[in-house]
């Protein structure tokens, strides 16, 4: 499993909770990737969210934030007064392509009419940012769009 995976499990966990702003911010340092992703989601977790099979949503699920505290020892969920923080690092070489990955989690929020932040790269972009250049996120064009933007950003940044 790609450690971008889980951006997208945090995302639609986010989103199933009712989420109507995520902010994902994913930051590189000496060859560790750290991701934090903050929804303002309604918490319903009463027990160890990083058990194997737990799950509020039902069965057949609650393997991604199990897999996730094998990956990552430390990854966290917390709960503020009004908002949720799940936070986690992995190596480097674990991330694959960004500009592969980003462009479908504005398309998922944006299709739910979520709000959505992302931090990345040197890059503060969001789900209205990406609408008002490319039209339509739902569609092959604005995801193609999305991604052509997002990998020339990311190639000019390193």
């Amino acid at each position: 499993m790609d450690a971008l995976d889980f951006l997208f499990e945090a995302v639609k966990n986010s989103l199933e909770a009712g989420a109507t702003q995520v902010e994902l911010a994913v930051e590189r340092s000496h060859g560790t990737v750290h991701v934090t992703c903050t929804d303002d989601g309604a918490w319903s977790a009463d027990g160890d969210v990083f058990a194997r099979g737990y799950s509020t949503k039902g069965e057949g699920r609650g393997e991604a934030l199990h897999l996730l505290r094998q990956l990552d020892g430390d990854a966290g969920l917390e709960r503020y007064a009004d908002h949720s923080v799940l936070s986690y690092s992995f190596p480097e070489d674990m991330m694959s392509e960004a500009s592969q990955v980003y462009p479908f989690l504005f398309s998922m929020c944006r299709s739910r009419g979520v709000r959505l932040v992302l931090k990345s790269e040197g890059m503060v972009l969001t789900d209205q940012d990406m609408a008002s250049r490319f039209g339509d996120l739902e569609t092959a064009e604005g995801i193609m769009g999305m991604k052509r933007f997002i990998a020339s950003s990311i190639d000019n940044e390193k």
